[in-house]
């Protein structure tokens, strides 16, 4: 048997199923052959994004069947919840050792399975049984993150709220954790004074010696919820008695009251051990490596044997690059007929504050002009593990990038080649002859101010784009949602060419719309060779430079102002070659 554990961490690019407000998403997880579903809380108002950090647990006793069905829904007040997207995860093929699947997974629209309805972000952690039996008692080790397992099995002779019906209980789990978690089992329609759920909910605490879990058990009704009967248990005395960690349930039968009366009783099965030290079964220390002062750029050479997702024709493949914590998605040009190679040559600064836990996560998609572009194939990599590969030599290297089926991520959807350049302020940067070094700019997008309005009824959602003469690269920010005339952006970029007294940088704001096309707010043209020459002594520093806008129906007219810092420096070029051979 395996002890699979979903967090439900966030979604982004959600379809939107709402015209006048903002939708509700909350998320449905379900595993095949299993009547259970595990349901997130509703993030209100969340729109096209929604974080929700909530964890399931899952007894999976045949790893074949290990396949999990999700779904994005919008919660109505009046009207039936509306499905915004579905999809499925294969770990029929993942649950062989013990380990963690930290990746996002794409759901598809529900008319047409072919559309995009958005990405979902799980965290997949298991354990196999055989494993923790092997474990030392837990009282050997200091406890500073214990799991518990709480598994609702049934209820008997309940008390009786319903006359003329059979009444439909569920029971809410709360505990006094951290996090004040929050579960409820599924309503067991028309049981009576008999209920059975055989349903599991997961309680992590760093105080496990002052775990107290309240139980109530709920009678279901149209207008009102009323309540059967309930109980509190202190978990931290069965951690007393039974300190060690193992595979062994615990099994508890307990009485519910209600006004001091007894109202049935309820069967639960709990088991717990600490996840700090199963952890350090599983991953390895990345030692002394720290990178939370790194600098990485990155350049998307390539790729090659790529999933095919088109029949008459060639696909148009593009990839973008997103870290977490971070809404900034860089994306490369689109390479158009390219089928299953492309070559792309494009170059992104990538920032965090964290490089030691932070995660890249790179998407191959297929251009489509009359409908949503489709995913290729996906990859996420954590960048310390990656940098640690690589962590002698002049901080540059090339990499080939394996990515993963959406449909299948135990299939392979084709190879991505990256050429990743990094330094770490703490060490000393490689010394390169001045005759082999060229000009670098990087751009830091700020802000976005007194912008001109483009919407009558609602905020605007203002985006850039930059782009520099004699360079292919066209840089685009996050979207800053409903921040109307004044946005907020602070994405970087990086743009490597010989500069000229005519170089020429293009800055265009648009306006995302959901339903129509964007819409351009302005724009404008700066000399950014001129800016070199009068700051060509500034080489590794910063500054602001604020450029104006002009309305794009009157050129004469400002149209807002944009705030870059602006910073020149040197670098060695990579013998990249101009034809790639697959």
């Amino acid at each position: 048997m395996t002890t699979l554990f979903v967090t439900a961490v966030s979604a982004r690019g959600l379809k939107n199923t709402e015209l006048l407000s903002r939708q509700d998403p909350y998320l449905t997880l379900q595993l095949q052959d299993n009547a259970q579903i595990h349901k997130t809380k509703i993030c209100v108002d969340g729109g096209k994004k929604a974080v929700w950090n909530d964890t399931f647990v899952f007894e999976i006793n045949d790893t074949n069947k290990a396949i999990i069905s999700l779904n994005v829904m919008n919660s109505n007040n009046v009207a039936a919840d509306n499905i915004i997207g579905r999809g499925k995860v294969d770990l029929s093929n993942s649950l062989i050792n013990d380990g963690i699947i930290d990746n996002w997974f794409t759901v598809f629209d529900e008319k047409n399975n072919s559309f995009l309805a958005g990405e979902v972000n799980l965290v997949f952690k298991w354990y196999n049984h055989d494993v923790l039996q092997s474990l030392p008692p837990i009282t050997d080790i200091p406890i500073s993150n214990t799991m518990f397992i709480v598994k609702v099995i049934s209820a008997r002779k309940l008390r009786n709220t319903e006359t003329l019906t059979k009444q439909d209980p569920y029971m809410i789990l709360k505990a006094n954790t951290e996090n004040k978690e929050e579960f409820r089992t599924r309503v067991d329609q028309d049981s009576g004074v008999n209920a059975d759920w055989n349903e599991s909910f997961i309680f992590q605490t760093t105080n496990p010696n002052n775990l107290k879990l309240s139980c109530v058990v709920m009678n279901s009704n149209v207008i009102k919820d009323e309540e059967i009967g309930k109980v509190e248990l202190d978990l931290s005395e069965m951690l007393q008695i039974h300190p060690r960690m193992d595979d062994n349930w615990e099994n508890v039968i307990v009485n519910i009251v209600s006004s001091n009366t007894n109202a049935g009783e309820i069967n639960f099965a709990i088991k717990w051990f600490n996840d700090d030290l199963k952890m350090n079964t599983i991953t390895k220390s990345l030692g002394a490596l720290t990178l939370s002062n790194a600098h990485l750029i990155v350049t998307a050479i390539a790729a090659k044997n790529l999933r095919n997702t088109e029949t008459l024709t060639m696909q148009d493949p593009y990839l973008t690059l997103q870290i977490d914590g971070n809404d900034q998605i860089h994306k490369t040009r689109v390479h158009d007929d390219a089928g299953v190679n492309a070559k792309w040559g494009d170059k992104f600064i990538l920032t965090t504050s964290d490089y030691s836990n932070a995660c890249l996560t790179l998407t191959v998609f297929n251009l489509n002009n009359l409908k949503a572009d489709n995913i290729i194939g996906r990859k996420r990599i954590q960048i310390s593990k990656l940098i640690e590969k690589h962590r002698t030599g002049d901080g540059i290297f090339e990499e080939w990038i394996t990515l993963e089926d959406p449909t299948n991520i135990s299939r392979s959807a084709g190879e991505v080649l990256l050429d990743v350049r990094w330094y770490d302020d703490h060490l000393p940067k490689p010394q390169i002859s001045d005759d082999k070094m060229k000009n670098e700019v990087i751009i830091k997008v700020v802000s976005g101010e007194n912008l001109r309005n483009t919407e009558t009824l609602t905020k605007q959602d203002p985006y850039l784009e930059l782009k520099i003469s004699g360079n292919d690269q066209i840089c685009r920010t996050r979207i800053h949602q409903d921040g109307g005339k004044n946005a907020t952006w602070n994405d970087t970029f990086v743009f490597d060419f010989d500069i000229t007294t005519n170089s020429l940088l293009t800055l265009t704001c648009m306006n995302s719309n959901t339903l129509s096309k964007d819409t351009v707010i302005a724009r404008t043209i700066a000399n950014i060779g001129e800016i070199f020459n009068t700051n060509k002594q500034t080489f590794n520093v910063f500054y602001t430079h604020v450029v104006k806008l002009k309305d794009p129906s009157n050129i004469t007219k400002d149209a807002g102002d944009i705030t870059l810092e602006i910073r020149w420096q040197k670098y060695k070029p990579k013998n990249i070659p101009s034809v790639f051979k697959f």
